[in-house]
């Protein structure tokens, strides 16, 4: 706000404490960003629609943050229109997505973003990340130690809370290919259609998902 820009911001800094020590130290001259800045900027020379976005951005410490539109621009995000869908296929559905903090390397610059695919296929879903065949929620305490989780650091948040817990745990999460995103829209025919199916495909492809379920509502 100090800047007099609209929008909001991702957690940069939890995100930089979760890449290993090598990342860190070599960060001038990034990108940070949500994933869907990337893929708005991919897909706009093919759309067959007039783009006006608009995004805040700061440059520090050599590095570009990118954030997210403001209320006030009432963005349209097509990539949520799936999740009435999600209601329907997607078991927990309510249930906070897993984010997968990616690195991205075009033409020598790094990109750093994180994704929230919809779902992952049960065979391939963590045995701790479920409790009593439910997701695993925190303790009246906060914590999640009968997850198999450690407390690893704690730190100051700018957010509603005043501090931040980072839990850590041994067992490995899904790889990306076994997770899905699940979409919805009109019709994918002509020009917008494979306008349509570029932006899942380039959503999807980001973060090396292992496919994409779209269902079309045309007529129904």
């Amino acid at each position: 706000q100090n800047f007099g820009c609209e929008g909001r911001w991702s957690f940069f800094e939890l995100w930089m404490r979760l890449f290993p020590s090598d990342i860190r130290d070599s960060l001038p001259g990034s990108i940070w960003c949500p994933r869907f800045w990337i893929v708005d900027l991919g897909c706009a020379p093919w759309s067959p629609y007039d783009i006006d976005k608009a995004y805040p951005m700061v440059f520090k410490h050599g590095c570009l943050f990118v954030g997210q539109p403001g209320e006030v621009m009432k963005p349209v995000d097509a990539m949520r229109q799936g999740y009435q869908l999600e209601a329907a296929l997607v078991e927990y559905f309510w249930h906070e997505e897993d984010h997968l903090l990616t690195q991205l390397r075009l033409n020598g610059t790094r990109v750093f973003y994180s994704a929230a695919p919809d779902a992952v296929e049960p065979a391939y879903l963590p045995r701790q990340a479920m409790c009593q065949g439910e997701p695993l929620e925190a303790a009246e305490d906060g914590g999640y130690e009968h997850g198999d989780y450690l407390l690893s650091d704690t730190f100051a948040s700018p957010g509603r809370s005043a501090t931040c817990s980072l839990w850590q745990a041994e067992w490995a999460a899904p790889e990306p290919p076994h997770f899905v995103e699940v979409k919805k829209t009109t019709h994918l025919n002509g020009k917008p259609g494979n306008f349509k199916k570029l932006k899942f495909w380039l959503q999807a492809a980001l973060v090396g998902c292992g496919g994409v379920v779209v269902a079309t509502i045309e007529g129904s």
